[in-house]
């Protein structure tokens, strides 16, 4: 079998290949050959991600690595026999540190991506958060995907008025949308697009 050409005579590959070639040439850098990290870019292939965004979430827990000054291997206890509670303390612990330094280098930046990264390397660890416990660690992406409107407050009364408004013009659908947005607080109910 030849080598493909296209009519410019450039040399054809196919995406397969082209997607083979590309996380070859991610495994072959030097921090990705670590044990730990090989295991998470395995973990991320068999899910599908693309070697670009492996790329992205390598480089950002590199950086965790780096600033925390720790392998990435002892943030996840890899290899060391100790039970999963433990090493979940511990990761907690050098996100804790690592969350100082971030809130105070950068106190503006959003933490989505650098969360998401974190907990995606943690998961091919088997460290794993319920549904709502990342929120006490500062492991949570929730509040900043709120946006402009997360201190938007609406007491009980405002509510009710709302919703009679809409159900006395018959807009059922605005009016799903208000009642299943608004949740209970502490306090007044708040709007959540």
């Amino acid at each position: 079998m030849g080598i493909k050409r296209d009519a410019n005579g450039n040399i054809v590959i196919s995406l397969q290949k082209q997607l083979a070639q590309e996380y070859r040439q991610l495994e072959s850098e030097p921090f990705n050959q670590l044990h730990s990290i090989r295991k998470w870019i395995t973990f991320l292939k068999s899910g599908g991600i693309p070697s670009r965004r492996i790329r992205y979430l390598v480089n950002v827990v590199h950086g965790i690595s780096d600033q925390l000054k720790l392998m990435p291997e002892a943030i996840v206890s890899f290899g060391v026999p100790i039970e999963a509670t433990k090493r979940k303390e511990i990761v907690i612990e050098y996100w804790r540190n690592f969350l100082a330094w971030f809130n105070t280098a950068y106190p503006q930046m959003q933490k989505t991506n650098t969360i998401n990264a974190y907990r995606s390397f943690l998961a091919a660890h088997n460290i794993n958060f319920a549904h709502g416990e990342g929120r006490r660690y500062g492991l949570s992406t929730t509040p900043e995907r709120l946006g402009e409107y997360k201190d938007i407050m609406l007491t009980p009364e405002q509510i009710d008025s709302i919703n009679r408004r809409l159900e006395a013009e018959g807009d059922w659908e605005a009016w799903s949308f208000i009642t299943s947005t608004c949740i209970l607080a502490r306090g007044p109910l708040r709007w959540r697009p």
